[in-house]
């Protein structure tokens, strides 16, 4: 009742058999195909709804779900974007925040890369960036990792140059140092 949640009650007709997912999965398509609803936010890590997760986004629709580390990467894969839920202890509440370590995912230097090669400037918008790293892997999250934020994600890698540019931030890999002087010259004598 604090949340203004309205209970939808689905009766038990056999023991031990859940018939809540059917309902909510024919909801679901109902307000779509209605036209009421873009954006569907699924809390769940029952890889069963990564069929209608797939429907949904067939037809237009955005899917994210929230669910915990175990959900499955094909319900994962199958929505938009992930967001992992992490319950806090009533002892956490109270004590300081965890000292998160930051990492660096390898994936977010491929992306940039490929992303960079694929432009004629030679370099990536971060929101393109953020779109592409959410398109390939739904949980990624610069949070997770350590970061406020992409940018802050971004600026903290030493093989990344940022800047900002016409009111967007570019990013593109650094670029390699140019070889010692004389060593080409001693090639070519060689």
């Amino acid at each position: 009742m604090r949340l203004a949640f309205t209970p939808c009650l689905q009766y038990q007709y056999v023991a031990g058999k859940n018939t809540a997912d059917i309902a909510l999965a024919l909801d679901a398509l109902e307000l779509m195909f209605d036209g009421r609803v873009e954006t569907f936010c699924i809390v769940t890590s029952d890889s069963d709804f990564a069929y209608l997760c797939r429907k949904l986004r067939g037809r237009g629709a955005t899917v994210c779900i929230i669910g915990e580390g175990k959900t499955p990467d094909a319900l994962r894969n199958a929505s938009d974007q992930f967001f992992e839920y992490v319950p806090v202890q009533p002892e956490q509440a109270k004590s300081e925040p965890p000292k998160v370590v930051k990492r660096r995912p390898r994936a977010l230097l491929a992306a940039v890369s490929l992303l960079a090669a694929e432009s004629a400037e030679g370099r990536v918008g971060l929101g393109a960036m953020g779109q592409y790293m959410r398109r390939t892997d739904p949980g990624f999250s610069p949070q997770q990792c350590g970061y406020t934020g992409l940018l802050d994600m971004v600026q903290n890698y030493p093989d990344l140059v940022t800047r900002l540019d016409n009111g967007g931030h570019w990013v593109q890999p650094k670029p390699k140092a140019d070889a010692p002087r004389g060593s080409a010259e001693r090639a070519s004598a060689a």
